[in-house]
Parts: C-alpha cells; sequence; structure tokens
C-alpha cells in the first residue's frame, strides 16, 4: 500500500462520511464517466465503499470516489484537522486548502501528494451523517503516473476549480453496509 493509501486510511479511520443515493447496481456517474462498487469494507470504526472507472482496478487508477462512514465521529472540522495533521506528517511539503460550506453543514479540505512515479489530488467533504449518528466522508480522487505527471501538475491549477465545484455539486451514493 502506498504512503498516499496510508495516509487516507489512517487519518480517515480518526475522521468522517457517507452520502444520498446509491445505485442498486453499484455503479454511479460522475464527470461524465461511469464508476463501479470496487470495494467494501466494513469495521465497528469505519465503512468505506471505494468506486473506480470500469476499466480500472484498485491498484492502478485514475480517478477514484469514495463514501465512508464514521459511526463514532461527530466534529467535522476535528476530522479535518486530524487529516491535514497525518497528511503533513507524512508529506511535510504537501500543498492543502481547507474550507467550510455552512450552508450545507460540511468541511472539505484537498491536497495533492506526489510519491515516486506518482501524483494524487484528493477532495474529501465532512459532513453529518443523515442519521445523525457519526460522519460521512466524500472523496474524489485524480491520480497521474509517470509521463503523465507534469501534465497533470501544469493542469492542477484548472483541474482543482472544476473538481471542486463538481464535488460540492455530487450527490453521492449511500453508503453500503451500514
Amino acid at each position: 500500500m502506498s504512503r498516499i493509501a496510508t495516509v487516507v486510511l489512517a487519518s480517515l479511520t480518526l475522521v468522517a462520511s457517507s452520502a444520498a443515493a446509491a445505485a442498486d447496481s453499484g455503479s454511479i456517474t460522475f464527470n461524465g464517466q461511469t464508476y463501479t462498487l470496487q470495494s467494501k469494507n466494513a469495521s465497528p470504526n469505519e465503512v468505506l465503499n471505494e468506486y473506480i472507472p470500469t476499466n480500472q482496478t484498485l491498484d492502478a487508477w485514475t480517478h477514484l470516489i469514495s463514501v465512508r462512514w464514521f459511526p463514532e465521529l461527530n466534529d467535522r472540522k476535528a476530522a479535518v484537522g486530524t487529516l491535514i495533521k497525518t497528511l503533513l506528517a507524512q508529506y511535510p511539503d504537501a500543498r492543502y486548502a481547507a474550507w467550510e460550506l455552512a450552508e450545507a453543514q460540511s468541511t472539505g479540505v484537498d491536497f495533492v501528494t506526489a510519491e515516486g512515479d506518482l501524483v494524487e489530488f484528493n477532495i474529501f467533504i465532512y459532513k453529518p451523517h443523515p442519521s445523525g449518528k457519526g460522519l460521512l466522508a466524500h472523496q474524489v480522487a485524480l491520480r497521474a503516473y509517470g509521463d503523465d505527471r507534469l501534465p497533470f501538475m501544469q493542469n492542477l491549477r484548472t483541474t482543482r476549480a472544476d473538481m471542486l465545484q463538481k464535488v460540492v455539486d455530487f450527490t453521492f451514493p449511500e453508503v453500503i453496509g451500514e
């Protein structure tokens, strides 16, 4: 498992999330692309669903959507703070931005990390679970490998602005396996 995945998983186990209307078929459409549910994991502290484009694998994806539910967490700002602290402990030079969506009772963070021949851009939005129990974390992540890293980074400013709006507007699927 890459350090990037370890950062996300370690901090999210302490953090929060889930969302709206899940397709019974296990597939969703985001930004014109179809994603298929590839992974469902549940523990007492976290339920995780991961979606990737149909033609990709969890070992080598370029786009990922995840929905997480943290039943024991309730403070979305603290969850974002924990994620940032964990991120900076493993990637001291990581660029990130935290933000508040007060009208949606959500707190978000986006960041970019690089390791070896991999660059990854993540957006997380934390909000209360509709049941009032715990937090949901909605994630959209983009990756580039090898020679695709430089163009990815050169376009990141535009990609970030575009993706932030699309993620905020997206109706994420409900967590499967609660």
